[in-house]
């Protein structure tokens, strides 16, 4: 019997989970201003990780190649994403240490993904039987 697992799939709930019970933590401690906060930085490596998945499934495309086009639009997706943050903090009353746990919130999903995922299941196209 195989069974076909989705390891991403499993990242993103685990993301999405650990992202609601920190917001939920920091609802419970810091109040309205480390919500905010919170929130605030898990929104953002939030969007960072979805522009860092696009841009890695953009590269793997087998297409002809316009490396110096694509290479300048990297850096400059990546500095607009900067400076939106920088302004983000600057402009609202964000707490540094709610937005850096909420930038964080990636590390526990990715533990916990790697828990949940069985490693004897097809990934990639790869099948492995199971016995029994």
């Amino acid at each position: 019997m195989t069974r076909k697992i989705d390891f991403l799939g499993y990242f993103y709930r685990a993301f999405l989970v650990c992202g609601l019970a920190g917001t939920a933590a920091a609802l419970l401690i810091g109040g309205r201003n480390g919500v905010l906060s919170f929130f605030l930085g898990f929104v953002s490596i939030g969007f960072i990780l979805y522009i860092w998945h696009r841009i890695t499934a953009q590269i793997l495309k087998p297409r002809k190649a316009r490396l110096v086009l694509e290479s300048f639009l990297f850096f400059v997706r990546f500095g607009l994403i900067a400076g939106l943050f920088y302004a983000m903090i600057r402009l609202f009353a964000v707490s540094p240490g709610w937005y850096a746990a909420g930038l964080t919130m990636l590390l526990p999903a990715m533990v916990f993904a790697g828990f949940a995922f069985d490693g004897d299941a097809e990934v990639n196209g790869t099948e492995t039987k199971e016995e029994g």
